[in-house]
């Protein structure tokens, strides 16, 4: 420690603002407050979040999960309320119909596991629900609710080429990857 000029040691000099310090902490605050009202796409995509023991800022809301998708085809194996997925189907959690939009289904919308919506060919996918399978919008939602190549959609190349399995969007309209 430096001594003062003619005088004893003195307390050492602490170089942090706790005006800013305090600032900060308030921001940070504000923003886990907002984070906690997003809902955690890991969570809503497989019905668990990877992030433990409160590690994660955002909602876990067990209401707000995908739909099974082996329960839309009959096949979920996992016994009954055991399933980390929803087996619920609702306007917020059901895909659109693929064979609907492409005019060959079979089933009426009573019938039929998924949802019947008509929709424009140019019509882009639901970015809410293509992330997290859940979409607060729900029947009022405008947009496809299916899983779409985002990387297709923002430069027109998917950087996994034909190995990718989403529906392509973006350009001249909706189009689909032939079976590989």
């Amino acid at each position: 420690l430096r001594a003062p000029a003619g005088g004893p040691p003195g307390p050492p000099r602490l170089s942090v603002d706790f005006k800013r310090r305090r600032e900060r902490d308030q921001r940070e605050g504000v923003r886990r407050e907002e984070l906690a009202r997003v809902q955690c796409f890991s969570f809503s995509k497989t019905g668990y979040c990877s992030r433990t023991g409160g590690e994660c800022g955002y909602a876990h809301d067990p209401g707000k999960v995908g739909i099974c998708q082996a329960f839309l085809h009959g096949t979920c194996t996992a016994p009954e309320g055991c399933c980390a997925l929803s087996h619920e189907p609702s306007a917020h959690n059901m895909p659109t119909c693929r064979l609907y939009l492409l005019g060959v289904c079979d089933a009426d919308a009573a019938t039929c596991a998924f949802r019947h919506v008509r929709y424009g060919d140019t019509m882009p996918c639901c970015p809410a629900f293509g992330k997290g399978r859940w979409c607060d919008r729900g029947a009022a939602c405008t947009a496809r609710h299916e899983m779409c190549c985002d990387e297709h959609a923002a430069t027109g190349v998917c950087p996994l080429g034909q190995r990718c399995k989403l529906r392509l969007q973006g350009g001249a309209g909706a189009v689909r990857r032939p079976p590989v």
